[in-house]
């Protein structure tokens, strides 16, 4: 059985990809900061997944993937993360993922994007990679520092833009993004991931408010990323959003 590593596996993204490994019959090891979670145990009574706090502790068991969701993380502030891949011992034959945000191809983040550049072509010799950017991804339990989720727990009524990390010009469900992902666990390069829907983050807002909210799109550096992966939408932004409310709510 495939064995992958999965890295904040508590976190809105990682969580997710930990489901759609397990749904898809892989063996997963889940690590993050602190203790298990409530939320956890949604899948912490299947056989096929353990968890374990930080530090990363390398076993003889055979890895074949590595996932590293620096998306769960605010840039800026992806010490922790860093930190667990610095202290990896040099493997072979590990396929590792990176999955940023779309921010991190701003020039805002051109440096500290350069550092973790160099941190991933260190694991790289002898092994496959892959790096994803991802735009705005909702969903249940869509962190507080986005518009749809400051709307939601706010009662659509209140709405501030200040330290949100949406990328307006696009959107996914959380779902459709896991999913994606696992299917392509093999496949190696740089990619953009992309809605197949125009201006959909917009009719997401057009569906929590009638307020006019304008966000100004990211300058990106687009030689960074060498090509797009289309994501089909399998639910209606209405619906998405109706299952992000609920999961404030239970």
């Amino acid at each position: 059985m495939n064995r992958v590593i999965v890295f904040a596996a508590q976190q809105f993204l990682g969580f997710e990809l930990c489901k759609s490994l397990l749904e898809y019959g892989y063996e997963v090891e889940g690590f993050d900061e602190g203790e298990q979670g409530e939320k956890w145990l949604e899948i912490g009574r299947n056989a096929n997944v353990n968890y374990a706090a930080y530090p990363f502790q390398q076993k003889e068991e055979k890895i074949t993937h590595m996932v590293f969701p620096y998306f769960d993380y605010e840039e800026g502030h992806h010490e922790s993360l860093t930190k667990e891949i610095k202290g990896i011992e040099p493997m072979e034959d590990i396929h590792f993922h990176f999955l940023f945000s779309t921010h991190m191809l701003s020039k805002r983040y051109k440096e500290e994007h350069i550092d973790l550049t160099k941190v991933i072509e260190k694991l790289n010799i002898k092994n496959k990679t892959s790096i994803i950017y991802l735009p705005t991804v909702y969903g249940p339990s869509q962190p507080a520092n986005y518009l749809y989720a400051s709307i939601l727990n706010n009662n659509h009524e209140e709405i501030s833009i200040e330290g949100l990390r949406d990328d307006p010009e696009d959107v996914l469900f959380v779902r459709d993004v896991a999913n994606t992902f696992v299917h392509q666990l093999d496949k190696e390069g740089v990619y953009l991931y992309v809605s197949n829907k125009e201006k959909e983050w917009e009719r997401g807002i057009s569906e929590l408010t009638d307020i006019d909210v304008q966000l100004s799109p990211l300058n990106f550096i687009r030689s960074y990323v060498q090509q797009k992966e289309v994501i089909p939408s399998s639910i209606s932004i209405k619906e998405g959003l109706r299952l992000q409310e609920k999961s404030y709510q239970d």
